[in-house]
């Protein structure tokens, strides 16, 4: 089971709260998720993650990728990168 929250800045101004979900929520949005009769989720908050430890291990995972992207030109490759992910509206 989850709960969606209705209230928040995606989903409030919306006239058809189906489209809204599909089209605009995110996962801040859901407010609990319950399975199998264990709640995963409430009031937002994960309740299964160790969050020290996940910070620990994603700041020790971005100073390996700093490390090895340190010799990339990004530069050289913008113009592939903003063709990749869609940016060329955006990024003139």
């Amino acid at each position: 089971m989850i709960i969606i929250r209705t209230d928040s800045p995606s989903m409030i101004s919306s006239a058809n709260l189906g489209a809204a979900l599909v089209m605009h929520a995110n996962p801040v949005d859901i407010d609990m998720v319950m399975v199998n009769g264990e709640v995963l989720k409430r009031n937002g908050k994960l309740l299964r993650v160790d969050w020290d430890t996940l910070k620990l291990r994603l700041r020790e995972n971005r100073k390996e990728l700093e490390l090895r992207w340190k010799g990339i030109d990004w530069r050289k490759n913008r113009a592939d990168l903003v063709s990749l992910w869609g940016l060329e509206s955006v990024l003139v």
